[in-house]
């Protein structure tokens, strides 16, 4: 299977974990903040379903799979002063990509699921 990824300009965003789906795939809150002129800012919340950048956990559903699911809740759980996500665009699926960052400290879940062991680089080269 051959994945071509969409460049985009990145953007970064607060975000509120809404639930995970699976190792590699959450839903967030994303904290949107625009000044549409008129010298006013708007704040609107767009809720988002992001798949993580570089990274492939194996299915939901499967030892390893569950494994890579409870590695990213406990991973989320512990950044108690929230995360960021960065996003990278959207694949040939249309999924949004993000690399999810630890807002204190600047790490990386996707990082960590790929030093733990519970995913593969992705796309795969």
């Amino acid at each position: 299977m051959q994945v071509t990824v969409v460049r985009a300009t990145s953007y970064i965003y607060d975000a509120t974990l809404v639930r995970v789906i699976d190792g590699d795939t959450a839903i967030f809150d994303l904290a949107v903040a625009f000044d549409p002129g008129f010298h006013i800012m708007l704040d609107v919340t767009a809720r988002q379903r992001i798949r993580f950048a570089r990274v492939n956990c194996p299915e939901h559903g499967t030892p390893e799979g569950d494994a890579a699911t409870a590695f990213t809740k406990q991973w989320l759980a512990a950044a108690d002063h929230g995360v960021t996500v960065e996003t990278h665009g959207e694949d040939d699926y249309g999924r949004w990509l993000g690399e999810i960052r630890n807002y204190a400290t600047g790490d990386s879940l996707n990082q960590a699921l790929l030093d733990s062991g519970h995913a593969v680089p992705w796309p795969a080269k």
